[in-house]
């Protein structure tokens, strides 16, 4: 057993928020069955970091429990990213911008490839590489993916926009008029032709231009 107090979040933690009442309602079970399953820690200057089990930590401060059960790992930085992520994902609790940079930061920070972080998460390719493209979203659709403003059929709809403010504006054409993502798809399409159609007309009135 150690102290709650000399536990610290990891700095590789993928999950930015936590849901409030989800974490309450987990501290009420605590306080009734205490914490079942150890969390899973490595030893640090001061103290433990939280390899797995941040949830529930944050769940026991909230039931002024003063010590919880741990298992002592000696984990890399890498085995600390990797175990917290899947975990994470095992358990569901990431939005989809989150995963994602989950991926990024396991391809950027410790040179894996896309096939690699597939395999140790157990997914296939292709799921991690169109997972890693919703990054390329402007701001304001990553809000709205966090949100559940729009689906991830919806963002991965438009991706295919020419540009960031192009991909704002027709979001917002999607959030006012309620669209389906075949609709959004469409909309994307259209825009996309129309703008390949002026910008050809452009050039060849700049051609026709006598010099």
């Amino acid at each position: 057993m150690v102290s709650t107090d000399l536990l610290k979040p990891n700095a590789s933690q993928p999950r930015k928020q936590f849901e409030q009442s989800a974490l309450e309602e987990l501290a009420e079970s605590i306080k009734e069955n205490g914490v079942i399953q150890p969390l899973i820690v490595r030893k640090i200057d001061g103290g433990f970091e939280i390899v797995a089990g941040e949830h529930r930590w944050r769940a026991a401060k909230i039931a002024k429990l003063e010590k919880l059960p741990v298992i002592i790992r000696t984990s890399t930085d890498q085995d600390v990213a990797e175990l917290t992520l899947i975990e994470n994902i095992q358990r569901e609790d990431l939005n989809p911008i989150e995963e994602a940079e989950a991926y990024e930061k396991l391809a950027e920070r410790f040179g894996l490839t896309h096939e690699e972080i597939a395999k140790k998460t157990g997914k296939n390719r292709s799921v991690i590489t169109n997972q890693m493209r919703l990054l390329k979203l402007s701001e304001n659709t990553k809000k709205a993916l966090v949100s559940g403003t729009i689906t991830v059929g919806h963002a991965r709809a438009l991706l295919a926009a020419s540009s960031p403010g192009q991909m704002d504006s027709l979001l917002g054409k999607v959030l006012k008029k309620d669209l389906t993502v075949r609709r959004t798809e469409a909309l994307v399409k259209k825009k996309n032709a129309t703008a390949g159609y002026v910008c050809r007309a452009t050039h060849s009135s700049l051609q026709a231009v006598p010099l």
